[in-house]
């Protein structure tokens, strides 16, 4: 069972950074429509400032940060399945664009720090991997 926690804001930060080994994921999901610039400093500087905060402590940093595009909304869900049912958007046409556009913006911090795994997946995709299932399994068994 990987170990989740959710860490936020400077102290966050400082927390991942002295904790991060070689197999560290970072997850984060964005909404690709409207994607705008609020949505581009939360994606490519969180995971800026943890690198940079490793290499402070003198750590390399080699993490992977996982970016989802949520291209799924469902209006329902199938808890058994881990499924989406009734989606109102699905493979939209934009999410390559996105994607495209998140590279971009993650550039600066594969440039400076190249041992950062950067992944881009979409979310119904996402959904098919045993790590989102230990995840939202483990979110449903605290509720």
């Amino acid at each position: 069972m990987p170990d989740i926690t959710i860490h936020l804001f400077r102290e966050g930060v400082s927390y991942v950074a002295e904790n991060t080994v070689r197999d560290t994921v970072i997850y984060t999901g964005v909404r690709p429509t409207g994607y705008h610039s609020g949505n581009s400093v939360v994606v490519s500087i969180y995971p800026h400032l943890v690198a940079d905060a490793c290499r402070k402590l003198g750590k390399k940093a080699e993490f992977t940060y996982v970016v989802t595009l949520n291209d799924i909304e469902p209006s329902d869900y199938d808890f058994d399945k881990l499924f989406p049912l009734g989606s109102s958007i699905l493979h939209t046409s934009e999410i390559s664009h996105i994607a495209d556009r998140i590279w971009k913006d993650l550039s600066p911090l594969r440039d400076e720090h190249p041992a950062v795994n950067v992944e881009i997946i979409r979310a119904s995709e996402f959904v098919r991997r045993q790590c989102f299932k230990s995840i939202f399994e483990d979110i449903v068994m605290v509720q």
